[in-house]
């Protein structure tokens, strides 16, 4: 495969729902082998994460029901190790994406508008408009593709069953909202977890970094003291209902960083650690949030592939793509932002928390410390930072 159809592949992932990393794997194998081949590529890339962080949200349910406070603070440290990694995935992001004032402006707008606005409707919105004034900036420019290197041979489906396939995504998106209200909320665990992953995966723009803070908004449950007169923060503790504990929330974002695969793969940890919670089968949950996460963004990218094949070489999608990545950036560091406040809030040793992360960021960022060494790192450091009294 040459870098310019891979820059493309991984810009189309971008501009699509789902998980960017993920929907890149299967394109490689559709290019190269047609629908059979993006079936096996994908998998393959999925399989060894989705089968970790299954076995771990089996396990981390049931230990961590009663913490004792060194695992707590342990817990504090690896989530705090976890943020640090989405930040950093923002920070490059912006710098390979962003390659000039316009689009640096785009991802900072789109980032202060998500962080303080948190609507799903608005994430495509924004993007959608982050294109529309690169096609204005870029209108005189001629950018359209005829390279010989950017030559495609396959893309899976015929363009009739690309759209037959988009349907289905759209039925199935359908059928989910209209079940979601004729359903009352908690009288059917396993159709809210589908809804909830769904939805999220139908919705959601810029890969897993991006869809980390929705998940934490839609399965932990909080319930929050008004702030103290003097100013300050509101004190806050997880419900009684909560699918997920901010605890098993915040270990599972730092082990799946340190795990192969997709962040994605967070799906069925999260799906195992509900049906626990819920004293439903594991597996039940596992296989709810996995499917209910990826299958839209996997299903909206084989139907749209062939479409893609057809305006691919297009002034107008091209002259909009830098637009569209721009604002894409801006998801991920709102979502860095967003994630990095609510750890705050709920650790043991708040400012303790943002310094550990800081560490985390340099010593990847900078040091080139593998990540998994970085996040048992953080680990360490919550534990000592419980036993010093840390604040």
């Amino acid at each position: 495969m040459t870098q310019p159809v891979f820059a493309e592949m991984f810009a189309l992932a971008q501009c699509v729902p789902g998980p960017s990393s993920t929907q890149l794997a299967y394109g490689i194998g559709i290019i190269k082998k047609g629908v059979a081949g993006g079936m096996l590529s994908g998998f393959l890339f999925q399989f060894p994460g989705l089968l970790l962080m299954s076995l771990v949200g089996v396990g981390v349910a049931e230990f961590l029901k009663a913490p004792s406070p060194a695992l707590r603070c342990a817990v504090a440290g690896l989530g705090a190790a976890g943020v640090a990694l989405v930040a950093q995935s923002a920070v490059a992001l912006t710098r390979g994406v962003c390659k000039d004032n316009v689009g640096l402006l785009l991802a900072a707008t789109t980032a202060t508008i998500t962080f303080y606005v948190v609507r799903i409707w608005l994430f495509p919105l924004l993007i959608a408009l982050g294109g529309i004034v690169t096609l204005i900036q870029l209108r005189k420019r001629d950018m359209a593709s005829t390279a010989a290197d950017a030559h495609v041979e396959r893309f899976g489906l015929n363009r009739w069953a690309g759209l037959g396939v988009v349907g289905v995504w759209l039925a199935v998106l359908v059928g989910t909202i209209v079940a979601g209200r004729l359903v009352p909320a908690d009288t059917c665990l396993p159709l809210d977890w589908w809804r909830t992953f769904y939805l999220s995966g139908s919705y959601i723009f810029g890969g897993g970094q991006v869809v980390i803070p929705m998940l934490y908004d839609q399965t932990v449950t909080r319930d929050c003291a008004p702030p103290p007169p003097g100013g300050g923060l509101p004190t806050c503790v997880d419900a009684p209902t909560t699918w997920v504990t901010t605890a098993d929330f915040y270990t599972g974002l730092a082990v799946v960083q340190a795990m192969p695969g997709p962040l994605f793969n967070f799906a069925p940890y999260l799906g195992a650690v509900a049906a626990r919670r819920a004293g439903v089968h594991p597996l039940v949950g596992i296989a709810v949030g996995w499917v209910g996460l990826n299958a839209p963004g996997i299903l909206l990218y084989y139907g749209l592939l062939p479409w893609w094949g057809a305006v691919r070489h297009a002034n107008v999608y091209r002259r909009a793509l830098p637009g569209l990545n721009a604002a894409a950036v801006g998801l991920v560091t709102a979502a860095a932002l967003t994630l990095t406040i609510a750890l705050r809030s709920q650790s043991p040793f708040p400012d303790a928390t943002i310094a550990i992360g800081m560490v985390v960021y340099t010593a990847t960022g900078v040091l080139r410390v593998p990540v998994p060494a970085a996040v048992v790192g953080g680990g360490v450091l919550g534990v000592v930072a419980w036993a010093a009294k840390m604040h």
